[in-house]
């Protein structure tokens, strides 16, 4: 399922990305990988950018920081969201 997750992300089908990881999340082997729990929720968070689902992404960058509150690429998302007054700032 994770050749699922880089496939769908690299030809920039969002939704089917989003849905896969929400799978992937779901799988007992993965519960106890807090770092690469907050990985997939951190892609998950530019996906919904993509999508212009903001509010979704701040969910999602919220969560992978509760996993691994130095998630450098999560802490780079919130500042950028945080600092933005404009939707379309961040996607660009």
């Amino acid at each position: 399922m994770e050749y699922l997750e880089n496939f769908y992300y690299s030809i920039k089908e969002y939704d089917l990305f989003i849905q896969t990881v929400g799978n992937l999340l779901e799988r007992r082997e993965l519960q106890h990988d807090k770092k690469r729990i907050s990985q997939l929720l951190c892609k998950k968070a530019v996906a919904y950018i993509q999508i212009e689902d903001i509010e979704e992404a701040i969910i999602a960058i919220e969560e992978a920081l509760s996993f691994d509150p130095n998630n450098t690429s999560a802490l780079k998302l919130k500042t950028a969201i945080d600092t933005n007054d404009s939707q379309s700032d961040i996607i660009k």
